[in-house]
Parts: structure tokens; sequence; C-alpha cells
């Protein structure tokens, strides 16, 4: 496993053809940007603290995930950072930490205007974000390559030729 504080965020993820599906959340990801990863492949996807950041944020992103809705379940100040426990989904706790996919911790700034039992949009910083081979624990890859806008829409394209 991992070892940091604070932990590091992990939940399960199926590879599509365009994206890193979880139960609550989807990631832009290009399967050919990975050797080891293949369409329908189980991963799991790690994301630090650190790299979710409010929507909206000030803080320069440079490959940003799509907002992701989340609710605020807890606060932690912990002197030059705050520790947000943020709900997803159904916006349910899971206190079994082995299985806590349906929350993300943000650390946020002191001065923060986040406030316990609100709703808050996220970005995840897809440059560091990690892939992890869920059966091993083996890293596959440390940070998502950028893809591009109309990755979604390449499948169709092709049907022009």
């Amino acid at each position: 496993g991992f070892i940091g504080s604070p932990s590091m965020n992990f939940a399960e993820a199926t590879v599509t053809e365009n994206s890193l599906s979880t139960a609550y959340f989807s990631l832009a990801f290009d399967p050919a940007s990975v050797e080891a990863v293949d369409v329908g492949d189980e991963v799991t996807v790690g994301i630090r603290p650190e790299d979710i950041y409010p929507g909206g944020t000030r803080v320069e992103v440079e490959d940003p995930s799509s907002l992701i809705s989340t609710r605020v379940d807890i606060l932690e100040p912990m002197g030059d950072e705050i520790f947000a426990y943020m709900l997803l989904g159904e916006r349910r706790t899971s206190m079994d930490q082995s299985r806590a996919d349906d929350q993300l911790l943000m650390s946020v700034d002191p001065d923060s205007t986040i406030r316990e039992d609100t709703d808050v949009e996220v970005v995840i910083d897809r440059g560091n974000v990690h892939l992890f081979e869920t059966a091993s624990g083996e890293a596959l890859a440390h940070g998502l390559s950028p893809v591009s806008a109309d990755l979604e829409t390449e499948t169709t394209a092709d049907e022009d030729d």
C-alpha cells in the first residue's frame, strides 16, 4: 500500500476507450498512452489530496479534470492547511478506509472559504494522477498524458471517410 500522510485517495476504475470510469466520476484518458493498460482493464486510480482543487479556483491547474460534484463533510484544520473530507455520490461517508471510494480528501489553504455541509465542485490535476494495477498494486503510470479535446468524438469522426 501507499505510505504517506495524509493518505492518497484511491478509487477503482474501469478503462474505457476515452476515460477512467469510477463509480462517481470519470477522468479523460487515452489507454494507448500507457503500455500496460487496455480497454476493459480494472485499475486503481490514486490522487493525492494536494492535487484536488475547488472548481473555479485561482490556482492554475494545467490539465484539470471535468468538474466533480461533492459535499464537504468534515474540515480538519492542520496548521498550514485544512483537510476537507468530501463525499461523492449519495453523500454517505464510508468509514471503512479499505473501501473509501465514495469520498475524496482534499487539502486547502487555511484562508479557504469552504464550509462543512456545503456542495462544492472540484477538479483533479490529471498530470498528477497515479494508476496502479488493482490486483498487484504495481504502479502503471504517474501522471495522465494530456488528451485532445476531441478524444470523445474521434470514433464518430472516423465514420466520415
